[in-house]
């Protein structure tokens, strides 16, 4: 189903899977996400944040994924969390910048966390997503002790102006 094409029983499918979202299984649940991915519809968002709580990282993974291919709106705090929180971080910067904009809120306050690396991806993504709201929190990040914050802040901020001004 992952790599199948959705037809026109695209909500029947999506029925037909959440509910083995919660199987033993770690392999099958991770195969229900990348079908979601798919398959998805706005009711499997909530499942699938759920998922990112999972014991199995390949499960994690999976429901980042789908996330970000179903760049629900609703998925940026969560994700943004995960982030925060250290786990996979590369899939999760990857889904907030699917989301997009809608992200830009949450993205924010990862621009204070204590890691440097959240906070040098907190201004990349920002770069990528952000708008005129993100300008004060970029420019106390360029005026801060991490010269590579500053740095990815500064180039933020062009980014976000050269974006906002074509």
């Amino acid at each position: 189903l992952a790599k199948a094409e959705p037809a026109n029983r695209k909500a029947e499918v999506n029925a037909a899977l959440l509910p083995v979202l919660t199987d033993s299984d770690p392999y099958t649940r991770q195969a229900v996400c990348r079908a979601l991915a798919v398959w998805g519809e706005a009711d499997a968002v909530p499942e699938l944040i759920t998922r990112l709580k999972d014991s199995h990282p390949t499960v994690r993974w999976a429901a980042l994924e789908a996330l970000g291919r179903l760049a629900d709106p609703r998925a940026a705090v969560p994700v943004a969390g995960h982030l925060a929180s250290g786990n996979e971080p590369a899939s999760a910067i990857a889904t907030l910048q699917a989301i997009g904009p809608a992200a830009e809120p949450s993205v924010r306050p990862l621009l204070r966390a204590k890691e440097q690396y959240i906070r040098h991806a907190a201004c990349r993504l920002l770069g990528v997503l952000g708008s005129g709201r993100s300008a004060l929190d970029l420019l106390a990040v360029q005026r801060g002790k991490d010269p590579l914050a500053a740095k990815l802040a500064k180039h933020a901020l062009s980014q976000i102006v050269q974006r906002h001004s074509q």
